[in-house]
């Protein structure tokens, strides 16, 4: 019952982390090439809007995260399936907006540091992947 929520779930994962990857190599080439920049747009301002909206990102998916899959909250199991479920879902399309604005800027603002701030949530978006494993743990008396 389980493996068959959180893979559900799993497509809605792989469909995110595609598109995340396809606009960050997208990124890397204009950081190459400099096609869509702009000449005259705020380096700092870009520098200090990526650094604010990962730290929120990642700060309000772990909060919500956390809201939902509060272990004393559930009764029975399929509750605590549904919150984890919930929980990841909400999780994961935080990460997810939150990237595709950085992804944005750093196809405005041509800047390696950038991509690699993106490929970073993406990792981090890859490590938050549901699994069996991350509800056993959520969940340890389950």
């Amino acid at each position: 019952m389980i493996s068959e929520k959180i893979q559900s779930v799993d497509k809605y994962f792989i469909i995110l982390f595609a598109i995340q990857l396809i606009l960050i190599v997208l990124s890397y080439f204009n950081y190459d090439s400099a096609t869509f920049s702009l000449e005259k747009f705020d380096t700092n301002l870009s520098q200090i809007s990526i650094i604010l909206n990962s730290a929120f990102s990642i700060y309000l998916s772990r909060y919500l995260f956390s809201k939902n899959t509060i272990p004393e909250k559930f009764g029975n199991e399929t509750q605590k399936i549904e919150g984890f479920i919930n929980g990841s879902k909400q999780r994961l399309l935080v990460l997810f907006c939150g990237n595709i604005i950085n992804i944005i800027i750093s196809i405005i603002d041509p800047n390696f540091t950038f991509i690699l701030i993106s490929l970073l949530i993406l990792v981090l978006f890859f490590i938050y992947r549901p699994s069996e494993k991350l509800f056993v743990s959520t969940f340890p008396k389950f």
